[in-house]
């Protein structure tokens, strides 16, 4: 029997070769078929050949050999060759050259409607909607056939979709609906216009034939039947509910739309506030020996609604019986309050053991959201462990931590965060967080993380977590592939040691920072600027920031000289204004054109940069050096002169001139007079107005006069000292000593505090209360008054702050006394300051 097998195999082999090898052959591309495809063609230029014909030309020729053959037909004036063109050419996606083509046969046969319908299809797809809906109405008009007026009607109804015209939408549907009566989808869109049009019972009358239309297709029954209930649900809630219920008895347990078709039965009862009969019902419908899940799950829901959280939980606790689904747990352990706390670690425990990753982050967050920082940092290990790319999970712990305000809590949990990231990218966003929240050690340390795993090190890498060093050998650091995200390292390590105040270690990252820009010059040009802005943290040109700037100047004098260096000057004297009276080693007349002039003829420079710099020193009320740079620049950039000379002018008229030099009385080839007198005279005078009411100890002789309102002498009259002590911005301590004339005579001190409201530029409008101690005597005194008076007093006065002068009133009230005398006194002060 195997032998006979063998035989019939070999047989069949054989002679499978000799059909194979030396029978006859066809060619591919065979010119019969193609004729009969195009005789096909020609007598139906829209039937279904034409895409058998293109995929021979698409394999054995090419397809524009069959543009090109058709194209030729076409210049004959045959329809048909002009019909085939354009769809070949909207296969193509040429669809202005295939509206071309239909056009030309349209004007050869006006009357075909099929060529309608592509006219109006190839409309649409160039987004001409009017001119598509006159095609479609135009086939609908030519065409007897069914299948014709179909497709322009549902082309006319999607266009009036588009447009939004309801009425429209209503008409094209209805036609659609007449047009084929046992078509139900048009049925099911008639309805739904009307629905939209607010016509009910049309509605209502089309989905039950769309309903009957659908008796062999029980989902859509049921679909049709759920639109027939949500049309109804403004009108008659209690027929939408029926509906509704006929819907779901004919669904089989666990099917989806029955809770979609519940769903819309709790939003009727919610909005006829009857959730509780809703709920009722609903324990009636469903015994307790035949409630599932998805039943124990909507009575939860019920329960909750109406304020029973016990119930809620218990009916969720059944539904977690009967469903694995980690989100319910989940939900159940949410809902639990806090006096069921230990239940909800435990269902949370359960989940922990899952090696489901999202499960494991929703456990984790939950953790910590309940406090239990150990419990979670577990279970972002175990996380870990199973995708070490989920890092940024746990700092987003850590981030979350800070943002609630919990600092201790979020400190501790950094610690155990950060050696068990791996990624440079990981130490990066920690280091990031810890800047924005203000541990700018921490964070320095994070960024030395992220670049010692973004560079290749010879040896283990040290790890230096908040203080502790120790060696981690589980790092597997690779070369550095990309510049810039190590270059945003050094960045964030530069900000974080600039808020350190360690200037030294921060201009180093930013060299750095410059040193990985390359040769971008977008990148150089921020890198600069933020170089600059940390040197300019440093104390003045006379300390430490000196000797980064004098670096640069050093360097850009070399030969061959530093072109960054002279950048770096550059941008540094554009955002502070070299102070050169104050300079110890160089004086700064000059030294920005110089640099300007010199670093022309090493790089190309932009014009609008140094127009700010030359606004800057404007600014800083150094007139004649703006001028001097902008000489410079209108020299080297002669196609800004209009600009420049523009600037110049407007300098002057700041200044007060409309000739720098004519102020001095020089000619126009001598050099500019060095403006320290007028820059220091101008800082003193400045000085002198802002501090005069801001000095730190004011003294001053105290005259007044007034009027007792209650007890008292009718007229007095006072003189003293005051002393005034600053103890912040508009704040004061003030001490006064008088002796005053009130009927009988006073000795007494006063002691407050007092407050500028408002400042002007030559007056301080000041509030102060204070208390005040005195020793009385004299024949005039009453038994109301005793020798030892206690008051409280109020004081508004105006001080100048060119003129050392003030001038106010002053309200006493008596609090020691049974007279509880009230005074009033306008007071003059002359001080020394």
């Amino acid at each position: 029997m195997r032998l006979v097998t063998a035989l019939v195999a070999i047989f069949a082999i054989a002679r499978a070769a000799h059909a194979d090898d030396w029978g006859p052959k066809r060619a591919p591309f065979d010119l019969g078929v193609v004729a009969k495809y195009e005789a096909i063609l020609a007598k139906d230029p829209y039937d279904h050949v034409l895409a058998k014909l293109a995929v021979m030309y698409r394999r054995y020729r090419s397809f524009e050999a069959l543009i090109a053959a058709y194209d030729a037909r076409s210049r004959e004036g045959d329809h048909g060759a002009l019909v085939v063109l354009g769809r070949l050419l909207e296969d193509a996606k040429q669809n202005k050259d295939a509206l071309a083509a239909y056009r030309r046969a349209w004007e050869l046969r006006s009357d075909d409607p099929k060529l309608a319908l592509r006219v109006a299809s190839v409309e649409r797809s160039v987004h001409q909607p009017e001119r598509a809906r006159e095609a479609y109405e135009r086939a609908l008009d030519a065409s007897s056939s069914i299948a014709v007026q179909r497709e322009a009607i549902r082309g006319l109804l999607d266009l009036a979709h588009a447009r939004r015209d309801r009425v429209a939408v209503l008409v094209h549907s209805k036609a659609l609906a007449n047009l084929d009566p046992r078509d139900a989808k048009a049925q099911l869109e008639h309805g739904d216009a009307m629905v939209a049009l607010d016509m009910i019972d049309s509605a209502v009358g089309a989905y039950a034939l769309a309903e009957k239309l659908y008796a062999t297709d029980p989902v859509r029954r049921v679909e049709v039947i759920a639109r027939r209930g949500h049309a109804l649900e403004d009108r008659d809630r209690l027929a939408s509910e029926a509906e509704y219920r006929r819907a779901m008895a004919q669904l089989p347990r666990g099917h989806y739309l029955r809770n979609e078709l519940f769903g819309r039965l709790v939003e009727l009862h919610r909005r006829g506030g009857t959730l509780g009969a809703l709920l009722a019902i609903s324990l009636e419908d469903w015994p307790i020996a035949s409630r599932g899940v998805f039943e124990w799950y909507e009575l939860s829901k019920l329960y909750g609604a109406i304020g029973d959280q016990a119930q809620s939980i218990a009916a969720l606790e059944q539904v977690v019986k009967r469903s694995p689904d980690p989100r319910i747990h989940l939900e159940l352990a949410d809902a639990y309050p806090k006096a069921r706390a230990f239940d909800a670690l435990a269902i949370l425990g359960k989940l922990a053991a899952r090696n489901d990753l999202d499960v494991l982050i929703s456990v984790a967050e939950r953790y910590a959201k309940a406090g239990s920082t150990a419990l979670a940092l577990a279970t972002y290990d175990r996380l870990l462990r199973l995708d070490p790319s989920a890092a940024g999970r746990m700092l987003d712990l850590v981030e979350a931590s800070f943002r609630t305000g919990k600092q201790a809590a979020a400190i501790a949990l950094t610690k155990s965060v950060a050696p068990k990231l791996r990624t440079a990218e990981a130490h990066g966003r920690l280091g990031q967080i810890l800047l924005e929240w203000g541990h700018y050690k921490g964070s320095v340390t994070a960024f030395e993380r992220a670049i010692a795993v973004e560079t290749k090190p010879q040896g283990p890498v040290a790890i230096d977590v908040w203080g502790n060093t120790r060696v981690d050998t589980k790092l597997r650091p690779h070369v550095v592939s990309d510049p810039v995200t190590l270059a945003g390292y050094y960045r964030g390590r530069a900000a974080a040691h600039d808020a350190l105040r360690q200037i030294d270690a921060a201009v180093a990252d930013g060299e750095k920072v410059l040193e990985l820009a390359g040769n971008d010059p977008e990148l150089r040009r921020i890198a600069r600027k933020e170089l600059v802005r940390i040197v300019l943290h440093a104390s003045g040109e006379t300390g430490e920031r000196g000797v980064f700037v004098e670096a640069w100047r050093v360097a850009f004098d070399f030969k061959p000289p530093e072109i960054e260096a002279g950048f770096l000057l550059l941008d540094y004297y554009g955002t502070s204004p070299c102070d050169h009276f104050i300079a110890t080693k160089h004086s700064c007349e000059g030294e920005v054109a110089r640099i300007v002039e010199k670093l022309s003829k090493l790089a190309d420079i932009d014009p609008d940069e140094i127009i700010l710099i030359a606004t800057a020193y404007s600014a800083a009320q150094r007139h004649d050096e703006a001028i001097q740079i902008l000489q410079t620049l209108r020299a080297i950039a002669p196609q800004r002169e209009t600009d420049i000379v523009a600037r110049i002018a407007k300098i002057n008229r700041w200044r007060g001139t409309f000739d720098s030099r004519s102020a001095y009385g020089l000619a126009a080839g001598e050099g500019l007079p060095d403006p320290e007198r007028e820059i220091t005279a101008h800082a003193r005078r400045y000085r002198q107005l802002r501090e005069a009411i801001e000095a730190p100890l004011r003294l001053g002789l105290r005259f007044g006069v007034g009027e007792g309102l209650r007890g008292g002498g009718e007229h007095m009259g006072s003189i003293g000292v005051m002393a005034s002590s600053r103890l912040g911005a508009g704040t004061f301590f003030t001490f006064r000593l008088d002796l005053a004339d009130r009927g009988f005579h006073s000795f007494g001190g006063s002691v407050g505090i007092a407050k500028a409201l408002v400042s002007t530029r030559t007056t301080a409008l000041v509030l102060g209360f204070g208390e005040r101690l005195e020793r009385r005597w004299g024949e005039q005194m009453t038994a109301d008054y005793g020798p030892i008076g206690l008051a409280a007093e109020a004081t508004l006065e105006v001080v100048g702050r060119k003129l050392p002068a003030s001038f106010g009133a002053r309200l006493e009230q008596g609090m020691s006394d049974d007279g509880r005398s009230t005074a009033l006194l306008f007071e003059a002060a002359i001080e020394l300051r």
